[in-house]
């Protein structure tokens, strides 16, 4: 980000938990002016939601984790590849969403997911639909 945009800044931090540096520098002058270190801790995450529902029923799913500008719970089949969404609503909507079962019996998964970062599914629970 550049200083023109002023002070202070607010910068996002990474995903990925590790040990990071956030840097003022310049390229014109090359060099570091000044540097501070941080960390990253790795994203809690969880769902709770029923075991198993019947068919087109209505369902409810509470969830915890970041709350990312751009974080989803979605339903999903079971195995179906990471990023994979079907019906979804964004965490910002609350801590508890309604859902409804997909109408085809089978093994289905309720993800916590993020458009933030592709592929990336930070909670995930199994989901009977009879």
């Amino acid at each position: 980000m550049y200083t023109k945009t002023g002070s202070p800044v607010t910068l996002q931090a990474p995903v990925d938990a590790g040990d990071y540096e956030v840097r003022y520098q310049s390229d014109r002058e090359k060099g570091v002016f000044a540097r501070l270190k941080f960390s990253v801790e790795d994203i809690q995450a969880s769902l709770q939601a029923p075991d198993e529902v019947a068919a087109g029923q209505a369902f409810q799913v509470d969830w915890q984790g970041p709350n990312g500008e751009r974080d989803y719970v979605t339903v999903v089949p079971a195995g179906a590849a990471p990023g994979t969404y079907k019906e979804y609503q964004y965490t910002r909507y609350g801590p508890s969403l309604k859902f409804t079962a997909p109408q085809q019996a089978g093994d289905y998964e309720v993800r916590y997911q993020s458009d933030r970062v592709k592929n990336r599914v930070f909670a995930s629970r199994p989901l009977r639909v009879k």
